[in-house]
């Protein structure tokens, strides 16, 4: 079992970039676990996805430490993820690439289906820059 922890503040996507990440690893066969903490302020408090994965069933998602940790709200990632791909909107997506790459797994190939309409070209390039 293996447990990834987004931090960020509101706006910053940690919920989203969570359910794309929960979707992805789902559909590489893993049970998934995810939850969310954030407080009630809309753009100013904390927004945080919790996520516990495993080839297992995940009998409980409740982890202390965990084995990937990211806290959007420091300055030094804020920083490097930016350096990645400047644009502070798609910095959830370039750390999902991040992530995918740390995890030692493969860009799916069919990424469009787990990614809002939205924006989907900047947020595909965003992801390719956060996995190089």
């Amino acid at each position: 079992m293996k447990a990834i922890f987004l931090l960020g503040t509101a706006g910053q996507g940690m919920k989203l970039l969570g359910i794309i990440l929960a979707r992805i690893l789902e559909g590489k066969g893993y049970h998934v676990a995810l939850t969310f903490e954030h407080d009630s302020f809309v753009r100013a408090g904390n927004s945080n996805a919790y996520l516990v994965f495993s080839k297992g069933k995940v009998d409980n998602p409740i982890v202390d430490e965990p084995d990937l940790r990211y806290d959007v709200k420091k300055p030094e990632l804020k920083e490097e993820l930016l350096k990645k791909y400047n644009d502070p909107k798609a910095m959830n997506m370039t750390l999902l690439g991040e992530i995918l790459r740390e995890l030692r797994m493969e860009m799916p190939e069919n990424i469009d289906a787990y990614l809002p309409k939205r924006n989907i070209e900047s947020n595909k390039k965003a992801i390719e820059a956060g996995y190089a």
